[in-house]
């Protein structure tokens, strides 16, 4: 069943969207970046390169775009191929939880009841739920958090997501942060990536490694530097 046909099922509205298979990029070294250390370096100990999580991923880039006249906000229509991990594995797997978070401005408060992720598997997935969180802006990055709430995965298609949050989260006046960390585990279910695009206000996505398992980014900064993207914006709508 393709994406249309799917979210419409759920009440999402797409435009159109082009998913295809995806494979993995080969991210080059440069000296002693983020590039090489995400892409191919850090492993946790005992594990090896076909066996540990990344934190980039890159496939043909489709064009999706799915704002309605009811969404709070819509971004990422222009879809690079580019990809970035977002995503909580299980405990074995901890030192490399990773989340990745963009920023969006609305003028009235909004209740985001759906969310629709546009994203990529290495694997075959599913995701099952979701982690969606609201940030207050700290100087152009994610700062205090607004609200977090567990979402459970009501449509997906080749890993575009649509997210349903109960009761809802409100999203306030101005500009906010939104991350989405799928929850699924590493070893059975492979990764989630977040799709990377062109189009979109405001200051590049931001991405984080706490437990420092990549080696690169323990604290919220740039996609471009953390994952090597060439896109500065994730693809997403607020419901």
């Amino acid at each position: 069943m393709g994406v249309q046909a799917l979210l419409l099922g759920e009440g999402f509205s797409f435009h159109r969207a082009e998913l295809y298979n995806m494979r993995s990029r080969i991210l080059p070294a440069v000296g002693i970046s983020a590039i090489a250390l995400v892409a191919a370096a850090a492993f946790a100990p005992g594990a090896s390169a076909s066996n540990a999580p990344s934190g980039a991923h890159f496939g043909k880039a489709g064009a999706a775009h799915y704002q309605t006249a009811k969404s709070c906000y819509s971004q990422g229509a222009s879809l690079t191929g580019e990809a970035v991990a977002s995503q909580d594995f299980e405990a074995a797997f901890d030192a490399y939880d990773n989340t990745a978070a963009d920023d969006f401005a609305i003028k009235k408060a909004c209740k985001i009841k759906k969310v629709i992720v546009t994203g990529q598997y290495s694997a075959s997935g599913p995701a099952k739920a979701a982690q969606v969180t609201l940030y207050k802006d700290a100087g152009g990055k994610p700062g205090a958090t607004i609200a977090s709430k567990k979402a459970k995965v009501t449509a997906d298609s080749a890993g575009t997501l649509g997210l349903k949050i109960k009761k809802g989260l409100k999203a306030p006046k101005g500009h906010s942060w939104i991350s989405v960390q799928v929850i699924m585990d590493f070893g059975t279910s492979g990764q989630w990536y977040w799709a990377v695009a062109t189009d979109g206000a405001g200051p590049t996505a931001q991405w984080q490694n706490p437990g420092g398992g990549f080696g690169v980014c323990p604290s919220w900064d740039a996609i471009t530097t953390c994952n090597a993207t060439v896109g500065t914006q994730l693809s997403f709508t607020l419901n």
